[in-house]
């Protein structure tokens, strides 16, 4: 009996060792379980990264919606923003330039125009977010007659990507029960 009962306790710590190894493995090969994969997944699911050129020169995005990650955003909606923020950081460079007269597109420069788009008013001049990092403040720390794409490389090179998003996430955070859909201004504005 003392055998039998000495086999029964090392096949039970071998099952229960192997079912351990079996979790930690599912775990590993989840899509949370590193910082990378975290911040790639609602990319992916946005679309980010293969979104094509858009045919808008000018304007928000919200204005021409002409690719299927711009009408994926809008139809997201509020709970799109989270979901762009998270993708500040992402390095990824897209397949195509996704702005006219830029040369590549990360996919957390598509992020930001995406969410500064967003929270411009219908006048494309006025941010609807105070203090937001926007177009006027990233040209405003670049040399005369920088292009926009220009302006953002040297924008993040001066500060991070990682400044960026934190400056995002806090704004959310201070801001997300009063932010509201204005469909006249066709923007996020806040209460």
């Amino acid at each position: 009996m003392g055998h039998q009962t000495e086999c029964m306790m090392q096949s039970m710590s071998l099952h229960r060792t192997f079912t351990s190894l079996w979790v930690l493995l599912l775990f590993l090969l989840s899509p949370t379980a590193s910082s990378s994969q975290t911040r790639t997944v609602p990319c992916d699911e946005l679309g980010l990264a293969e979104m094509q050129p858009s045919i808008a020169a000018k304007g928000r995005m919200q204005d021409v919606p002409d690719t299927k990650a711009a009408q994926r955003i809008l139809k997201m909606g509020k709970r799109a923003i989270p979901a762009l923020i998270s993708c500040l950081t992402d390095e990824r460079m897209t397949k195509y330039p996704v702005f006219q007269y830029w040369t590549e597109t990360a996919v957390g420069d598509v992020a930001f125009v995406f969410l500064t788009d967003l929270f411009t008013d219908s006048t494309w001049r006025h941010s609807t977010l105070t203090g937001m990092p926007a177009w006027a403040t990233i040209q405003s720390e670049s040399p005369a007659g920088a292009s926009a794409e220009q302006a953002w490389q040297s924008f993040v090179a001066k500060h991070g990507r990682k400044y960026v998003q934190d400056w995002w996430t806090s704004a959310w955070r201070e801001n997300k029960t009063l932010i509201y859909w204005d469909e006249s201004e066709r923007c996020f504005k806040v209460k």
